[in-house]
């Protein structure tokens, strides 16, 4: 079986809404690491958080992004739901221009790529640009063309077992044929 009809062939249950979907599912991270390994004491008081844009004691902004890392060979892209900070001057751009459908044009941002990627090295603090996007989509993450091993997946693809490796880590997925 080709590359691509394998991935098409994927098929697994999801425990948040009990669907059967088809594909590759894509891992997301909800928070950035360093607000992620607060307790929510510590979280609550120190940070603001929302889906897509949180700060830490009112110093350090982060906003979601996607990472998109091509599987070799099948022209499919798998994408990570990460973060990286920003500025806070860039922050405030982003955020003063949430809700306008033609965002694309107030980027790129440099960041630092602010999500623990298991199956890689540390990725914490790897050097990325953001491109923000049109039609309110999240932006996506360029990393720095370094030998990191996460920024040769992004510029050289992954093989499939890597990207299936990173999907089998996602909590409540449970593949069905593999």
């Amino acid at each position: 079986m080709d590359l691509v009809k394998r991935v098409a062939s994927l098929r697994y249950r999801c425990s948040q809404c009990n669907e059967l979907h088809h594909g590759l599912p894509e891992l997301s991270y909800h928070l950035p690491a360093v607000i992620a390994s607060l307790d929510d004491d510590e979280r609550q008081s120190r940070c603001t958080v929302g889906s897509d844009q949180c700060s830490l004691d009112g110093e350090t902004f982060f906003i979601r992004c996607v990472l998109q890392l091509p599987i070799r060979d099948s022209g499919e892209i798998y994408g990570v739901g990460v973060w990286s900070t920003l500025s806070r001057e860039n922050f405030k751009l982003y955020s003063d221009n949430w809700e306008n459908p033609r965002r694309a044009g107030i980027g790129p941002f440099l960041g630092w790529f602010a999500s623990f990627v298991e199956t890689f090295e540390d990725t914490i603090n790897l050097k990325c640009r953001v491109w923000p996007r049109d039609d309110l989509v999240r932006p996506v993450i360029e990393l720095e063309p370094t030998d990191h091993p996460l920024a040769l997946a992004q510029r050289e693809g992954l093989e499939l077992s890597r990207a299936l490796e990173m999907a089998e880590r996602i909590p409540g997925i449970k593949f069905l044929v593999k």
